[in-house]
């Protein structure tokens, strides 16, 4: 499993620049689904979900840009 978590505000600027979504759907998407307590109850659900699946033993790795 591979979780790649970013900030509420690094996802919804991607998606401004049309990295998601074609940038002129950016604004529609962030009006409706994409906002910041979506995102962030859908944050907090892939940390959790990451977490209760996690193995000791298993690898984990942090990267920065």
């Amino acid at each position: 499993m591979v979780n790649v978590d970013v900030t509420v505000e690094e996802l919804r600027s991607r998606l401004r620049q049309g990295k998601i979504y074609a940038a002129e759907k950016g604004g529609a998407v962030l009006a409706n689904f994409f906002r910041k307590g979506n995102l962030n109850m859908l944050r907090e659900l892939a940390l959790r979900t990451t977490a209760e699946q996690w193995q000791p033993g298993s690898e984990y790795r942090r990267t920065q840009d």
